[in-house]
This record gives C-alpha cells, sequence and structure tokens, in this order.
C-alpha cells in the first residue's frame, strides 16, 4: 500500500502564462512609480514603455482565461469555505486586471499621445479627451491599488498552502515529474480500513464461490 498521493503540475504552458503575466505586473508596478519622477519627452517614451507592456500582459490575461477553460487547473484539496475564497479571489484578479487593461488601452488613445508600441509607431497624435482621459487614469489607479489587496490575499493563500498544508502548490507552478505528496496520519487510516474492507469482501466471495460436495 503507497502513502503517497501523486498529483500533477499545472500545464507548462499555463505556467509560462502566470509568470509571464507576475513578472509583466511586478514590472508595471516598479516602473510606474519610477516613472512618475520623470518630465518631458524622457517620460512619454517611459509611458509608451509602460502601456506597451501593460497591452501586453492585457492579452497574456485573456489567453490565460481561454486556457484555465480548455485546461482546468490540478485539483486541490481544501475545505468548502476555503476553495470558495479562492475562486473569489482568482475571480477578483483576473476582472481587475481585465479592466485595467481596457482602461489603459482606451485611455492612451484619449490621450491623444502617439501610439508606439515597443519603439513601433502604430497611430500618430491625434486630439485628446481629457474627460475620458481622466477617467481612464482614475479607473486604472482605483483597480491597480485593489490589484494590490488581491495579489497579498493570493499570496498570503500561496504561503498558508506551502508552509502549513505542505500540499506543494508552488512546486505545482514549476516544471518537474508529477510530485509524490505524503499522506497524513488519518487519511493512511482510511486506507488500511478501507483495504481490510476490501480483503475482507474478497475472501467472502471466495467462499461463496467454493464448490459444494454432494452428499
Amino acid at each position: 500500500m503507497t502513502f503517497f498521493l501523486r498529483i500533477r503540475r499545472y500545464t507548462e504552458f499555463a505556467m509560462m502564462l502566470h509568470w509571464l503575466v507576475a513578472g509583466g505586473i511586478a514590472f508595471l508596478y516598479v516602473h510606474g512609480f519610477s516613472m512618475m519622477q520623470l518630465a518631458g519627452e524622457e517620460r512619454l517614451a517611459q509611458l509608451n514603455l509602460h502601456r506597451s507592456v501593460g497591452i501586453s500582459v492585457f492579452v497574456l490575461v485573456l489567453v490565460r482565461i481561454w486556457w484555465r477553460t480548455v485546461q482546468p487547473p490540478p485539483h486541490i484539496a481544501m475545505p468548502a469555505v476555503q476553495a470558495w475564497i479562492a475562486d473569489l479571489v482568482h475571480l477578483l484578479i483576473y476582472a481587475l486586471l481585465l479592466v485595467n487593461g481596457v482602461a489603459g488601452a482606451v485611455g492612451w488613445f484619449a490621450s491623444g499621445d502617439p501610439v508606439v508600441f515597443f519603439g513601433v509607431p502604430l497611430a500618430v497624435a491625434r486630439v485628446p479627451s481629457p474627460h475620458l482621459n481622466e477617467l481612464c487614469i482614475l479607473v486604472g489607479l482605483t483597480t491597480a491599488r485593489l490589484l494590490v489587496l488581491m495579489i497579498a490575499l493570493h499570496v498570503i493563500g500561496v504561503v498558508k498552502h506551502e508552509w502549513l498544508d505542505r500540499d506543494r502548490i508552488v512546486q505545482r507552478m514549476l516544471p518537474g515529474p508529477s510530485i509524490l505528496l505524503p499522506l497524513d496520519p488519518r487519511r493512511i487510516a482510511q486506507r488500511m480500513r478501507e483495504r481490510r474492507q476490501r480483503q475482507r469482501e474478497r475472501s467472502a466471495a471466495t467462499k461463496n464461490r467454493a464448490p459444494v460436495n454432494p452428499g
């Protein structure tokens, strides 16, 4: 009888999307704060870089949502309330990323600035829409702040699973073979009871099939 549970990792494509999105988000926060100290042409160049990365993250999030629907993530056993909270946090993270991405894209055009995607000019400067641009900035800043809270909750959940539950949740998002997760004593005792029950059932079935000698 095995005392380990074999669990599967996320797919390599899901891992790639996860870490690309996570890295992109980290870059946007760090770059966004540093960009606020700039002015003039230098700020516009960095703003175009910021917008380019933001649009890229937005597209990656769309792809990740699609992939999650066609390739559901590995099941992680947890109480129903915790599962509900985890699903809600994931949903809010995706929703905030999508709203932030839409606000960034619309605000890019509403600002009147030329659209330069990673150094490639796509559209020239145009008449700005100040009110729409201000609305997009407000939505972008609000969703970015809420996203910090959701990411913090997500990280807290990861820490709980990794160091308290010890269910190797971080390893599931890293490349490698299947993970052997040690069973807790209760699961081992349950499996032993189930094994003994199956042995008794097989023994009883064998006795019932035994031939009867005629008198």
